[in-house]
């Protein structure tokens, strides 16, 4: 589908007529009216009645502008995603890891981060199947487990480790 069809459609919805929308596109009117031919082609039905010299949408018309503007909108995200991306910027980061890591470790970080920082999304898994979570999307997985299989790894840093136990247990005294 050719997205400019799309919003030259979505122009003359706008502006009420091909001729109050084609100075908009920086278009000529009969290559406004050109393109919604086609687009209506393409599409196999009429997207406009003209009436008294007016445009009015048919109904499937109708049916169509709010999908083609968020058919535009996600076409503009594509874009600008794909932008960032090539200048090396991350905007999202799919991060899994067990509970106790993403309470203790990835949420405290993530209270940190500023509004220019990617958007972190946890995937918490109760098991650690390092392998399944790494085939299941995610971005990075976070373990305290060495994985099994080849991959690239980083240590992180020390998690101290603790045991703990009632004030009147007999270990208690212990250290």
């Amino acid at each position: 589908m050719n997205l400019r069809r799309v919003e030259c459609f979505l122009a003359v919805v706008d502006f009420g007529t091909v001729t109050a929308a084609a100075p908009q596109l920086h278009m000529a009117q009969p290559a406004l009216s050109r393109q919604i031919q086609s687009f209506e082609g393409e599409l196999g039905f009429k997207l406009f009645d003209n009436q008294r010299n007016r445009l009015r949408l048919t109904p499937a018309g109708r049916e169509l502008v709010p999908l083609a503007r968020q058919l535009l909108s996600n076409a503009r995200s594509v874009k600008a995603a794909a932008q960032s991306w090539s200048k090396g910027h991350i905007n999202r980061l799919h991060l899994g890891a067990t509970y106790a890591t993403i309470a203790g470790l990835i949420a405290p970080f993530i209270s940190t981060l500023k509004v220019e920082d990617p958007l972190i999304l946890t995937h918490e898994s109760s098991h650690f199947g390092l392998h399944e979570l790494l085939h299941s999307g995610m971005d990075m997985v976070v373990s305290p487990i060495t994985p099994e299989q080849d991959c690239a790894t980083l240590q992180l840093g020390l998690v101290p480790l603790r045991a703990y136990v009632s004030s009147n247990h007999p270990w208690a005294i212990k250290r």
